[in-house]
């Protein structure tokens, strides 16, 4: 096989980076809208997928057969704080509205009438260099699931960022016609 030519490397479209997004929360529960959540998300994860498989074992032979789709159905996410500390405040106060520490209970339903303690069409949308959006993944059925804690060190200067790990029920891309 022969060595892959420079011609066949610069016939390649442009290769995007991982810089080249946004992740869109939308309106959230016992919060409301924050655009600056937008400028602020600092890493997100473009979700993975799979199909579970099953072994059937028959007359000594076994064969796999597909199961279900899967998804990772997590969602991390890395913002950086600002010195309102908005993020910490967005998040905390939507964990409270899913379950309250005093209470223990929930605020609404996951799904309500008017407005749930989830999120349907969380939106990760990536660029091209040129700034095109090129694929917009969907996400439903999503809130919070863990808020780590934010690790103070008064030995050196650092970046505030706020971790945050977000569940969903199953996402779709704009690229993958389902079915």
């Amino acid at each position: 096989m022969a060595r892959i030519s420079l011609d066949r490397v610069r016939a390649l479209p442009d290769i995007i980076s991982t810089t080249e997004f946004e992740l869109i929360l939308g309106n959230i529960p016992n919060w409301g809208q924050d655009r600056d959540l937008i400028v602020k998300c600092q890493q997100a994860v473009y979700p993975g997928t799979g199909n579970e498989a099953y072994e059937v074992p028959l007359a000594g032979y076994s064969m796999y057969f597909r199961g279900r789709k899967t998804y990772p159905r997590q969602l991390s996410l890395t913002f950086v704080e600002d010195r309102f500390l908005k993020t910490t405040n967005a998040f905390n106060n939507w964990l409270e509205y899913i379950v309250g520490t005093n209470s223990g209970t929930s605020a609404a339903y996951k799904r309500g009438a008017d407005s749930g303690y989830s999120l349907d069409d969380v939106q990760l949308l990536t660029y091209d260099p040129t700034g095109h959006k090129i694929d917009t993944v969907h996400f439903f059925g999503v809130f919070p699931q863990d808020k780590p804690d934010v690790q103070y060190d008064g030995s050196s200067s650092q970046l505030y960022s706020v971790s945050v790990t977000l569940v969903y029920d199953y996402y779709t891309s704009d690229l993958t016609e389902v079915r």
